[in-house]
């Protein structure tokens, strides 16, 4: 199994992910955990997987993210926590994934959402956030402009989803940069 790069654990009941689960699992680059139950990720959950680009964790009902659950995963490109249960995500919670590129979280529970849960996604070129319900503060929204600008592909979240997108106000451009960018 040491040399297996593609894993797909579908629609298995699986409901927790305990420390090192996936340690033997060296050589994986694609994990899909479909459709499962997972509720709790463990610290170190995905300890031995430096080589994942992909991983996939949507329809499980996951609650919270929290800033050790990836911490292991610095090569990850694409990450999917679509259609969890999530109601908040811990600032910095992704600031390890330096090559993460896309980040799906539609159709959650989030209510609050901060720039600084985005803290160190410099690669991020698509961000998903449409069907949750959440409230953003000025300097979330300015971050998300300034990304828009960047030429991130934006899902934007209901709250602003057929509004002018110009129509959004930043307080300056230069605040926005100073504690916003990534």
């Amino acid at each position: 199994m040491g040399n297996l790069e593609r894993l797909s654990i579908d629609d298995n009941h699986l409901v927790n992910l305990t420390t090192d689960i996936f340690k033997p699992l060296a050589n994986l680059n694609d994990l899909r955990l479909y459709t499962n139950k997972i509720s709790r990720i463990e610290p170190h959950a995905f300890r031995g997987l430096g080589l994942l680009e992909k991983l996939f964790i949507h329809r499980n009902v996951i609650r919270v993210v929290t800033v050790n659950m990836f911490e292991h995963l610095t090569n990850l490109k694409l990450l999917s926590l679509s259609r969890n249960s999530l109601t908040s995500i811990a600032p910095g919670a992704f600031s390890g994934m330096i090559h993460l590129q896309v980040l799906n979280l539609p159709e959650n529970s989030l209510k609050h959402l901060t720039s600084d849960v985005f803290e160190g996604l410099t690669k991020l070129i698509k961000l998903q956030l449409q069907g949750n319900h959440h409230m953003m503060n000025c300097s979330t929204l300015c971050w998300l402009k300034v990304k828009a600008r960047n030429k991130t592909t934006f899902h934007p979240p209901s709250c602003i989803s057929g509004k002018d997108w110009d129509s959004v106000e930043c307080e300056t451009a230069r605040a926005v940069t100073r504690t916003n960018e990534i």
